[in-house]
């Protein structure tokens, strides 16, 4: 009999925890919509990107390969009306590689790029979710300090969907998946071609009003 009014306490507790799990989540799924629909107004503006940085040391043979690669990715946007934003992506790379290249022990090569361009994003109207589609352009230059291998430009077009969750009224996390196309050429060798790159990730967005 105790035994049986334990499983039913315990049954009774999970049934509340389950109940108090959901109305928790309305709740923020509510306040990130009423965030959303300030945030989203005309006038607003908003600063996202990223930053990251990493560095790896690889011992083969006898030989040691060092790479390190860092990149900068702020974006500026304007809300021009309600629900529908204008802006700017630029993206800085560095990549630092060190290790053997034929006769040379310690070849090092080192590549930087530039990228920036146009973004316009539209939110869709709604109700306790904010998603959003984006479309950009970007044109990049990027110098391998190589030899006498000169610069790479490329022009990439990109497509992303995503939603936007806000944690506070000001700032949101941004999950989303998108495509790039993008084409390339390389002045010292007059190469081109193109690459398709279908990407997921998550970033953030904080909002000046």
């Amino acid at each position: 009999m105790f035994l049986y009014y334990l499983i039913l306490k315990w049954s009774f507790d999970m049934n509340n925890i389950i109940k108090y799990f959901f109305i928790i989540n309305v709740f923020l799924l509510g306040l990130s919509n009423l965030f959303g629909q300030v945030a989203l107004n005309q006038g607003v503006y908003s600063i996202a990107g990223s930053a990251q940085y990493s560095s790896s040391t690889q011992n083969t043979d006898g030989y040691s390969f060092k790479n390190n690669i860092g990149n900068i990715s702020p974006a500026f946007t304007y809300f021009i009306v309600s629900h529908f934003s204008i802006g700017a992506n630029v993206s800085f790379n560095y990549n630092y590689n060190k290790g053997p290249e034929g006769d040379n022990p310690e070849q090092v090569e080192k590549i930087t790029e530039l990228t920036i361009g146009p973004v316009i994003r539209y939110y869709l109207d709604v109700k306790k979710v904010n998603p959003f589609i984006e479309a950009s352009y970007n044109y990049s230059v990027e110098n391998i300090g190589i030899g006498n291998m000169g610069n790479e430009y490329g022009n990439d077009y990109g497509l992303k969907a995503g939603l936007e969750i806000f944690l506070s009224g000001s700032v949101a996390l941004e999950p989303s998946i998108g495509f790039i196309h993008f084409h390339y050429t390389m002045s010292s060798f007059n190469l081109y071609g193109n690459n398709n790159n279908f990407n997921v990730g998550i970033g953030a967005s904080y909002f000046i009003f």
